[in-house]
């Protein structure tokens, strides 16, 4: 079994704490708090298994923000973007097995306001991909959207192609849809 990878693209954080001393701070200003905290990136919290007696791997992976509201009730607006765990099983005979459930929103992440969601309801994307040495199936069922989704692919790097959410571009500058309908 492999370590754990941890790939980040951004983590970030501002604190903001009183300054008694400078006369330009509000008197009312004696509270230390978190203005905002980001975080973009990859954690493969255990490593996916590479053998079918290894055991099962989970990684969270996309963009989480919390960030403070300027009016002082103390909430935080959440934001997040292809957000959630990945698990990943190992079979027999080089059969895989990924289950990935997504926090999203087509344009700019979903917000929801903290510490009380207020009845927002997470809806999240569920997908299921079965790899198999020369073929994979992708299944997905996005309850935000209300849709299910199938995708097949052929060939010896299947998974990969159901995984790309960059989308393809065939000579001549022709676009083909993505993978699963994204």
């Amino acid at each position: 079994m492999r370590e754990p990878d941890l790939f980040i693209n951004e983590v970030s954080a501002e604190f903001h704490f009183p300054e008694p001393e400078n006369p330009l701070t509000p008197e009312e200003d004696t509270q230390a708090f978190l203005r905002f905290l980001r975080f973009n990136g990859e954690w493969e919290v255990w490593p996916a298994p590479l053998r079918p007696e290894d055991p099962p791997g989970l990684s969270l992976q996309g963009f989480l923000s919390l960030e403070r509201l300027s009016d002082t009730s103390g909430r935080f607006r959440l934001t997040l973007r292809e957000f959630g765990p990945t698990f990943s099983f190992m079979g027999q005979e080089k059969t895989r097995l990924f289950y990935r459930i997504v926090w999203n929103a087509p344009e700019g992440g979903r917000e929801f306001f903290l510490p009380n969601l207020e009845g927002t309801l997470l809806r999240p994307r569920f997908e299921l991909v079965v790899d198999r040495c020369c073929w994979a199936f992708k299944a997905s069922m996005d309850t935000s959207k209300q849709e299910m989704r199938f995708s097949f692919a052929l060939g010896g790097s299947a998974a990969e192609f159901l995984f790309n959410q960059s989308g393809i571009t065939l000579p001549g500058n022709l676009r083909l849809p993505l993978p699963g309908g994204r």
